[in-house]
């Protein structure tokens, strides 16, 4: 599990993420989660990576020529917004193995017989007593004053041929809390390097050193890569704006199948720049469909010798975006700015040097 931790750590520190981050032990809070409140608590990340990592591919169109010099490098950053429906979720009825003590704190509630209680116990810990309830819980951006709560309903229960009732109760998972605190806007920042132009065609690189967590985990590695052909260039045609078809991926890979992120983004954008090379303004739109996914595999061991193999895949909620954005030029030092319109929207701030 320590995987999954270290996963929001570099996510945070090695994408240069520029806000306080950890609030409390991350690990911990992970430790606590099976699959399902897992995949809810940790959907919002998903959605927010995904948005960020696919945000700034998109601003100058490739120039409608044959042959040129075009180098462009420098930070490329996006900031997610959070809203507040994303900040907690519920569950109702799921499978949810308790940890012995919360398990002997419910056993207790049903009877005094010892016996009976130990089977209740083992029974809840594994999962072969599954108790009708109700989750509320913050999700990773959620506050960390707020922690994940189970309510019990009264209910019936048969162990050994015998009915039980189950009083209602409250239990209070107090490891499991919100790691971000409400950011309002979740920020990344990457490199990014851009080559051209050749036939109207632009290549884009995105790259991190790989990072070494340790010898069971293994490497962190990060890459990106797109391109952008003008149509314009082969067809000789002329048109009143640089138009651009473009195509990106992103790869972000801890160890070997136990923490995956990939993006996919395809689409159409325009410019224009009115100056020169010392001074110049460029507006620009786009839009792109996309795709972004996180891979997690796990173990969720709620108690010493109880083990459940996860293996989750989640995919971020946007499908597409609109970009609207202007660019500003002195010198070859080009700050980009953009807001992305999609289901989580993003704005980007991009500093370039270029020629």
């Amino acid at each position: 599990m320590n995987e999954i931790a270290r996963f929001l750590s570099i996510v945070f520190f090695a994408l240069l993420v520029v806000q306080p981050i950890f609030a409390q032990d991350v690990e911990d809070t992970i430790e606590s989660l099976p699959e399902d409140p897992l995949k809810k608590f940790i959907q919002p990340l998903t959605n927010a990576v995904g948005a960020n990592l696919n945000t700034g591919w998109i601003n100058l169109a490739p120039e409608n020529k044959i042959k040129g010099l075009d180098i462009r490098f420098g930070l490329v950053g996006a900031g997610a917004f959070i809203d507040s429906d994303e900040q907690v979720f519920q569950l109702i009825d799921i499978f949810f193995p308790l940890s012995e003590s919360s398990a002997t704190s419910v056993a207790q509630s049903i009877t005094s017989n010892t016996a009976l209680q130990n089977e209740i116990k083992n029974g809840l810990m594994s999962g072969d007593i599954d108790l009708k309830n109700e989750i509320t819980s913050p999700t990773v951006f959620g506050s960390e004053d707020d922690f994940l709560v189970i309510r019990y309903p009264e209910q019936q229960v048969t162990v050994q041929g015998q009915t039980f009732t189950v009083p209602e109760q409250t239990i209070n998972l107090e490891d499991v809390r919100g790691v971000l605190n409400d950011p309002g806007i979740f920020p990344t920042v990457v490199p990014q390097l851009s080559i051209g132009t050749f036939y109207g065609t632009q290549a884009t690189f995105r790259w991190l050193p790989n990072i070494k967590i340790n010898e069971e985990v293994g490497e962190l590695a990060y890459f990106g890569f797109g391109i952008q052909h003008n149509p314009a260039a082969l067809l000789n045609a002329q048109l009143p704006v640089d138009l651009s078809l473009s195509f990106f991926t992103q790869t972000l890979e801890i160890g070997t199948g136990i923490l995956d992120v990939t993006t996919t983004a395809f689409g159409l954008n325009a410019s224009k720049t009115f100056g020169t090379f010392a001074a110049s303004v460029t507006p620009y739109a786009g839009f792109l469909i996309e795709k972004s996914n996180m891979d997690i595999s796990y173990d969720y061991e709620p108690s010493p010798g109880n083990t459940f193999p996860i293996s989750i895949e989640l995919e971020g909620d946007n499908k597409s975006r609109f970009v609207l954005g202007l660019g500003l030029n002195l010198f070859g030092v080009n700050i980009f700015t953009d807001y992305n319109f999609s289901d989580t929207n993003t704005f980007n701030a991009t500093l370039m040097y270029g020629f």
